[in-house]
């Protein structure tokens, strides 16, 4: 049986929607799969950290070593001597989502991969941090249960903020284009709106930037603005479970007042089939 290997690539949000693009995929193909789970500078964690491993996905998840990851799936680079310009042609169709002709394709169909899914006798190669296969928020939602440990961990913080909390995403950092599209000024009008409406209301404030959470904090206080008390982190394993405490903190609130060009804020929307706005300028 013909085989996608699916490499999960980027942060947390974007290897979930990878994920269930392959996993839709595979199922609207009979393909057989496996995914690829680098645990590196990008995810300093391992699926099972985080979440439950369900039955589509149980002992299909590889972690492949440093150097084994290096050599065998990564892109062709000066890094890894490109010698996985060589292992990668063990592959029937290698498609990277950084480069063309996947790129291409993905301009010109809805299902790009489908046309070549079964094209030869060997498996089909895919590393992505986007979504290239269309899936339902049902099947999304089942691939991303939350472990024990963070589902005791959400609960207690969803309990602290109460009903009816607003969620916050503000990505900052090296999102080049949520800086510019997305300012402070606009999250601060928003809030001074909402709580004119509706004084009182408390909002969990994720994001990437210390610096911000200092400026909210300071303009709103404490009790207002309820944020992790640690700098956020992709490179240790307590930085990426605080990361998905964040994320499905956010999924539980009434409303995402979101970031443009944030996978993040997206996958906090459709885990909790939460309304979500991305405040945008001169968009």
């Amino acid at each position: 049986m013909r085989k996608i290997v699916l490499n999960p690539i980027g942060g947390l949000a974007n290897r979930m929607r990878c994920i269930a693009s392959g996993l839709a995929l595979a199922a609207q193909t009979g393909a057989d799969y496996d995914v690829v789970w680098a645990v590196n500078d990008e995810l300093a964690a391992r699926f099972d950290d985080i979440f439950l491993v369900p039955e589509n996905l149980t002992g299909r998840i590889k972690y492949p070593s440093g150097l084994s990851y290096a050599l065998n799936y990564s892109i062709p680079r000066r890094r890894n001597m490109f010698v996985s310009a060589l292992t990668l042609k063990r592959f029937s169709a290698v498609f990277l989502d950084a480069a063309s002709p996947f790129r291409e394709m993905m301009k010109t169909s809805d299902t790009p991969l489908l046309a070549t899914a079964n094209f030869g006798v060997k498996n089909i190669y895919v590393q992505a941090g986007t979504i290239f296969h269309p899936f339902t928020q049902e099947f999304y939602r089942s691939l991303f249960r939350l472990n024990a440990e963070m589902q005791r961990r959400v609960e207690e913080k969803v309990k602290l903020l109460g009903k009816d909390y607003v969620g916050l995403h503000i990505r900052r950092t090296d999102n080049v284009m949520s800086i510019k599209h997305s300012p402070d000024s606009l999250f601060l009008s928003e809030i001074e709106k909402i709580l004119q409406a509706v004084p009182g209301t408390k909002f969990y404030l994720a994001t990437d930037s210390e610096e911000t959470k200092e400026k909210f904090k300071q303009t709103f206080g404490d009790e207002t603005i309820i944020c992790s008390p640690r700098p956020a982190s992709r490179k240790s394993l307590a930085g990426i479970k605080d990361a998905v405490e964040e994320l499905f903190t956010l999924a539980n609130a009434s409303q995402i007042i979101g970031s443009f060009y944030s996978s993040f804020s997206e996958a906090a929307s459709l885990l909790g089939s939460t309304p979500l706005r991305q405040l945008t300028i001169n968009r």
